[in-house]
């Protein structure tokens, strides 16, 4: 029990700590991997617009062996006896011979070579055999069975939180551009071809359109009270 609550209190905390940053994570804050081990800080850089890890950190958290393959032009990512197979020249990675579309090549940076982290859910989850599911609006990377609601609210409501907190930071802002403004991100983000933004089938689903910060946290402990005990 006392390891259920300690997951339950860390989930809650995060997820509260997502709810005012209403989708407006900047790029490259380090993600936060959540497992039933606990949780880790993990460092992403940017590079011509794509958000990236490097591919040692992937091997730290994930026990593969990365190896760079000057034959095939690029690099080679096992697991167990499953293999990855990265090109540096095209956005590409063949899984298990499947090729499967990422969205940018993989990048040398110095000594150490960069994925986009679609990387992880697309081309690393399927030979991994758990589940990876990236989340970039909380920062999060949730590996294995936990379940973690998704914190969602009408487009209308998460408009007027992002309005609210860019005139308490003493920025300019107009409600009508930043409803649009949000609408249009959401079109573009669900229409994507790689990694659309799109719930998982059996993803928990925590709308706080009408629920107050006291109530958001006593539904999410609901959750993942219920969500995360073990089963025997």
């Amino acid at each position: 029990m006392r390891g259920t609550a300690a997951i339950a209190f860390t989930l809650l905390l995060l997820l509260l700590a997502s709810l005012p940053q209403a989708q407006g994570t900047a790029p490259a804050t380090p993600l936060t991997l959540l497992s039933r081990d606990g949780r880790r800080q993990v460092p992403t850089i940017v590079l011509s617009g794509q958000e990236l890890i490097a591919l040692d950190e992937v091997a730290s958290l994930f026990q593969v062996a990365v190896r760079e393959d000057t034959l095939a032009g690029g690099l080679t990512i096992t697991y167990r006896g499953r293999t990855i197979v990265v090109s540096s020249d095209q956005p590409m990675a063949s899984v298990s011979g499947r090729v499967v579309a990422l969205p940018s090549p993989a990048v040398r940076s110095g000594n150490r070579w960069f994925v986009p982290l679609d990387f992880l859910p697309r081309a690393l989850a399927p030979i991994y055999d758990t589940r990876i599911d990236l989340r970039r609006a909380s920062r999060l990377l949730v590996v294995g069975d936990l379940r973690v609601p998704r914190v969602t609210a009408r487009v209308e409501v998460r408009a007027a939180r992002r309005f609210k907190e860019l005139r308490e930071r003493g920025l300019e802002a107009i409600h009508g551009r930043v409803l649009a403004d949000m609408k249009a991100r959401d079109a573009r983000d669900s229409a994507r071809a790689v990694s659309p933004l799109e719930p998982a089938k059996d993803a928990i689903q925590l709308d706080t359109s009408d629920l107050d910060a006291d109530q958001a946290f006593a539904a999410a402990l609901d959750i993942i009270a219920v969500g995360n005990v073990r089963k025997t």
